[in-house]
């Protein structure tokens, strides 16, 4: 085991492999999550499922949600993850691809 991380620090070509071969294994292993019409929902009853009309939602002063509504502290206070986001799901027909992003961002 010592002799193989010795050879690993000293060959840099093989660190710069690392993170392809972890993102082919992570790939592979979240797979049969993504297969049909699952995706991984969030754990926090925060689904976002819909990210162009969370935008529209933030950048309003008056959020209009569960039928009361509640004030919005931080108009235009969506970050550059859900512009990504959103703009993937109104190019893609497949809902998966940015939600395997929010995943792993």
């Amino acid at each position: 085991m010592k002799l193989f991380l010795l050879n690993l620090k000293t060959n840099k070509s093989i660190q710069k492999l690392i993170p392809l071969w972890l993102a082919i294994l992570f790939g592979l292993a979240l797979s049969p999550y993504y297969i049909g019409t699952s995706i991984i929902l969030g754990g926090e009853a925060n689904y976002l499922l819909n990210y162009s009309s969370q935008l529209y939602m933030l950048q309003h002063q008056w959020v209009d949600r569960f039928g009361t509504g509640l004030p919005n502290f931080s108009t235009n206070g969506a970050g550059l993850q859900l512009y990504i986001l959103s703009l993937l799901e109104n190019y893609s027909e497949n809902k998966t691809i940015p939600n395997f992003l929010l995943v792993f961002s």
